[in-house]
């Protein structure tokens, strides 16, 4: 004999449809829902037939719905499957709860699907919606207030099963009842003891069963988890991105205060026409930075190079009369920095100036005496990889005025202009 527990029956009566379909009792109008609670096959069969050759008893379970798609027992594990297989996949949170989203609402045969995460120390949520084809609906932060259920259940990790959306007590399932949704359940998202959320499912037709419930609430179970442990492996990789960053920077202002070393040490000992020559070397030198000029404000108020150094053979575009105005003739004429950086600049004469110099980013500061500007110090990227960075303006600004008080002051720079053809090349 074959036994049959009549609930279990009744979800999986789809493999029945073609054999019930020939049953008399079957009215189509009522769409009832046949039960075969007890089917006792003859010993030369196994399988049910339109005419079992055993004793079969049936009970009718009357409905006014369509008929019943519940899922198997069988089928709802393979929804938790690939629901806990799916969130796996995620990179972010965002990301996660996309599939949570569309994973519940396509397979769980739900009308509604919010995921609502606590945030600001469950002052708001943050909450995403989706259809029942798992398109999103909307998203966005709202006060825990406005989320009545989902902040009760996350709070107290109990979950809110609304069979009657119109009699509950909660104003934002009450708010359900608009888009035609007759039942609810609101499921928290915890992990231990810590909430993360709630989970708010709702169908118009039909309400939610003790399987339905159990399902739903391994899901929240998974999704949990799932977001947990996203937010972990996010914690981790900003820490890891933090810590080589911090090592970039820790780096980087090692070799900048070496860097500011040496050319102190140049302006202090050498000649000015050996130390500006060293500075100029130094500065394209530091990282992210591929050349540098150097020059000097010439009697006829016009800038003289008299120093330049460069990597990998790069060096700035000469420009005429006729081009755009370069920065480091900028910086003396406004005694203020100028920074041009092309991927963040939309300015069309900028990007102009860029392509005529033949850099990607470039900053210019003015070297200043006694309220004038009596020089320049310019330097720049041509490679898209290398943007010029705070650090490299700060590094050139000491330079600067180091090189104004060097020995001979501005009179000294003046000098420079006589020999600027041996320091140039």
């Amino acid at each position: 004999s074959a036994h049959f527990d009549a609930d279990l029956a009744r979800l999986q009566f789809g493999r029945y449809r073609s054999f019930c379909a020939q049953t008399p009792s079957v009215h189509p109008s009522r769409h009832p829902i046949i039960v075969p609670s007890i089917i006792v096959p003859s010993p030369a069969s196994s399988t049910p037939s339109s005419t079992p050759a055993g004793a079969v008893r049936w009970a009718e379970v009357s409905t006014d719905e369509p008929f019943d798609t519940r899922p198997s027992l069988s089928e709802r594990v393979a929804m938790l499957s690939r629901l806990a297989t799916e969130t796996n996949r995620a990179t972010n949170e965002l990301e996660l709860l996309g599939i949570v989203g569309r994973q519940i609402a396509t397979s769980f045969g739900v009308d509604l699907v919010t995921l609502s995460l606590t945030v600001d120390d469950g002052r708001r949520i943050s909450f995403m919606s989706f259809d029942p084809e798992g398109r999103p609906l909307g998203s966005g932060f709202e006060p825990s207030s406005d989320h009545q259920a989902a902040s009760r259940a996350a709070e107290t990790g109990q979950a809110i099963h609304e069979p009657d959306t119109v009699q509950s007590s909660f104003t934002d399932i009450v708010q359900l009842v608009a888009g035609g949704l007759t039942s609810a359940v609101v499921l928290p998202l915890r992990v231990g003891e810590q909430p993360l959320g709630a989970l708010t499912v709702a169908r118009r037709s039909r309400g939610f069963d003790r399987d339905d419930l159990r399902t739903l609430g391994q899901a929240a179970g998974f999704t949990a988890s799932a977001i947990q442990l996203e937010r972990t492996a996010e914690v981790a990789q900003r820490a890891e991105t933090e810590r080589h960053k911090a090592d970039m920077v820790r780096t980087r202002r090692a070799d900048e205060i070496e860097a500011l070393d040496r050319m102190a040490a140049a302006l202090e000992r050498f000649e000015l026409v050996h130390a500006v020559a060293v500075v100029a070397g130094e500065i394209a030198s530091l990282r992210g930075i591929e050349l540098c000029r150097v020059s000097v404000v010439g009697p006829d108020g016009r800038l003289v190079e008299v120093a330049s150094g460069a990597r990998y053979g790069a060096r700035f575009n000469d420009v005429d009369d006729s081009g755009p105005t370069p920065p480091d003739t900028l910086a003396v004429e406004t005694q203020n920095l100028v920074l041009w950086r092309r991927p963040d600049n939309r300015d069309l004469d900028v990007v102009d100036a860029l392509n005529t110099l033949g850099v990607t980013s470039v900053f210019a500061l003015p070297v200043m005496w006694d309220g004038h500007a009596v020089g320049a110090i310019m330097a720049g990227s041509t490679g898209g990889h290398r943007l010029v960075v705070d650090e490299h303006i700060v590094v050139v600004d000491i330079v600067g005025q180091l090189l104004a008080q060097a020995r001979g002051g501005p009179e000294g720079l003046q000098r420079l202009l006589t020999r600027s053809s041996d320091l140039v090349p």
